[in-house]
């Protein structure tokens, strides 16, 4: 193989890691089924992968087939990406670390940044919610009102700073949950912009959809559901994930405070591919070729569909 075949080989596993949210964890084991190598990981692999998704992912424009990868090296962040590194690509990581460098911020100092440079990508986000969401939309509001409820506490345990940040007077866990249902179908409907009430809006659907992906009812709600009801559930799971993975920049925020003097590089073979050119994706590519060649397996028809049906991603790069 040579390297630009294999650069090539390269960028097509990078683009389909990125769509299966490979660096996800727990949401990969929770979902998975695959057996953990937690007692073989460095100790700090669960806290580094996810944290370097989130910066990948705020960088990544969203544009066709652009992907960035990070890693550390000490005290140096190294990027790469699938195509050519431009100078907006070396001012656009200033800023963002600029950004989030500053005293007494939390995730949404990140706003600004991501509603220019990352516009597109957090637009694919929010509209795969509202296709998921909607979608059950109807299923979901009837299990709602059949819902045997317990305290706010015991149903939303892992999401009550958001409660918090929206409880309104005298609402029960089923007022908040079909709250959170609305919401996020009506918000995830915008195109966001860099203002400030794309901004209020953004910060209104994140915290619904926390406390929506958090919840006891979305684990339980595909009791006595067909199949296809609970593959789409797992659907409007990952969706909520890969939208609320923005308020990992609070973790970036951290990562900085213990490395202020960070410094970052990007990496690419263009020296090794000299005047042959960095080879990237086309935009012909058929995705379900690029998984078939990533597991060295041929799929079956049956299998084939499953992997649609599983991963509607892979079909809207």
């Amino acid at each position: 193989m040579t390297t630009q075949e294999l650069q090539a080989r390269i960028s097509e596993e990078l683009l389909l890691l990125n769509i299966l949210n490979y660096s996800d964890i727990k949401t990969r084991y929770k979902y998975s089924g695959v057996v953990s190598n937690k007692a073989d990981r460095h100790q700090d692999t669960i806290t580094d992968l996810p944290l370097l998704d989130t910066i990948a992912v705020c960088l990544t424009t969203g544009k066709p087939w652009d992907v960035v990868a990070a890693t550390f090296s000490g005290d140096c962040l190294i990027l790469s990406k699938n195509g050519n590194i431009s100078d907006e690509d070396e001012a656009a990581v200033g800023l963002f670390l600029s950004e989030v460098k500053r005293q007494g911020s939390n995730w949404t100092i990140a706003l600004p940044f991501l509603f220019s440079h990352s516009k597109a990508n957090v637009n694919k986000r929010l509209s795969r919610v509202h296709r998921a969401i909607t979608d059950l939309f109807d299923d979901l509001c009837a299990k709602v009102t059949s819902y045997s409820e317990t305290s706010i506490l015991d149903e939303f345990h892992d999401a009550m700073n958001w409660i918090k940040h929206t409880h309104q007077e005298g609402e029960t866990v089923g007022s908040i949950l079909m709250r959170a249902i609305r919401t996020c179908r009506e918000l995830s409907l915008m195109k966001v912009q860099p203002d400030t009430v794309s901004q209020s809006k953004f910060i209104e659907v994140i915290a619904f959809a926390s406390i929506l992906r958090k919840s006891r009812f979305l684990s339980e709600v595909t009791a006595g559901w067909t199949r296809t009801l609970s593959e789409r559930v797992k659907t409007l799971k990952g969706g909520l994930d890969k939208l609320c993975q923005y308020t990992r920049v609070d973790w970036v925020i951290s990562k900085l405070q213990q490395i202020p003097d960070l410094k970052f590089r990007w990496v690419s073979l263009r020296d090794e591919l000299q005047d042959s050119g960095e080879p990237r994706f086309e935009n012909d590519i058929d995705v379900i070729d690029a998984v078939q060649r990533a597991v060295d397996t041929p799929f079956s028809p049956e299998q084939i569909q499953l992997l649609k049906l599983r991963v509607p991603d892979l079909l809207d790069t």
